[in-house]
């Protein structure tokens, strides 16, 4: 069942479409992409991948889900935190496609620091850990 209270809220709630791409994205329980997403929702109406990326993009927007860069697939926020102006650090299982997410204020600050020296204009921010998580490194002993 989705829980829209675990993480972040979208002001004046969820719109279908956003409602049916979170709770794919939470029943993943792991990175998923959108044509992933879109396959899933394909006989509840939505068609096109425009609709699973507008949905995605304001789920991403309120800080309810994260976009992992690397694999060009989204997970659910798993920690209860102000998304705006900090770094959000993933580490991604690369054998189970379990995803930590941590943030770090040190971090933040240097980042800030770094990009004001080079005079840049910082727009977004993503780093992510590529890791074998507790269970995968038990498992591979």
């Amino acid at each position: 069942m989705l829980d829209l209270n675990r993480v972040g809220t979208i002001p004046g709630g969820l719109t279908k479409n956003q409602a049916l791409v979170l709770e794919i994205i939470d029943k993943a329980g792991k990175p998923i992409g959108a044509y992933e997403i879109l396959r899933e929702l394909g006989p509840r109406g939505i068609k096109s991948p425009v609709q699973i990326y507008r949905a995605v993009n304001s789920l991403i927007q309120c800080g309810i889900v994260h976009k992992v860069e690397s694999m060009n697939a989204f997970v659910r926020c798993t920690d209860a935190h102000p998304h705006h102006g900090q770094t959000t650090i993933l580490a991604v299982c690369d054998r189970c496609g379990t995803v930590v997410e941590h943030h770090d204020e040190t971090v933040d600050r240097r980042l800030v620091a770094w990009a004001e020296q080079e005079a840049f204009q910082v727009d977004t921010v993503a780093i992510e850990l590529k890791v074998r998580c507790a269970s995968c490194n038990a498992s591979a002993s």
